[in-house]
C-alpha cells in the first residue's frame, strides 16, 4: 500500500497581497491595541482585499516565510 501524491493547493495570497500583508504588519497596530496579532492581521487583510476569509494560519505562514514576527517584541 502506498499513498497517491497529493495535489498542492493554490496560495491564498498573491505576491501583491503578501506585500500588503507585510506592510500592514510593519505599520502601527490599530487604535487600542499594543501590537498586531495574527487574528488582527487576518481581519485587516479581509477588509483590504477581496477575500471572503483568511485564516490566522495562512497569515502566520506567510509572515514566517518572510521571517516577520509582529507579535513578538524585542527586549
Amino acid at each position: 500500500m502506498h499513498e497517491a501524491p497529493r495535489p498542492e493547493g493554490r496560495r491564498k495570497l498573491s505576491g501583491n497581497e503578501e506585500a500588503l500583508l507585510i506592510a500592514t504588519a510593519c505599520s502601527a497596530p490599530p487604535e487600542g491595541q499594543a501590537r498586531w496579532t495574527l487574528e488582527l492581521l487576518a481581519d485587516a487583510m479581509v477588509r483590504l482585499t477581496g477575500h471572503d476569509s483568511l485564516s490566522r494560519a495562512t497569515v502566520g505562514r506567510r509572515l514566517a516565510e518572510n521571517e516577520l514576527k509582529p507579535w513578538q517584541e524585542k527586549m
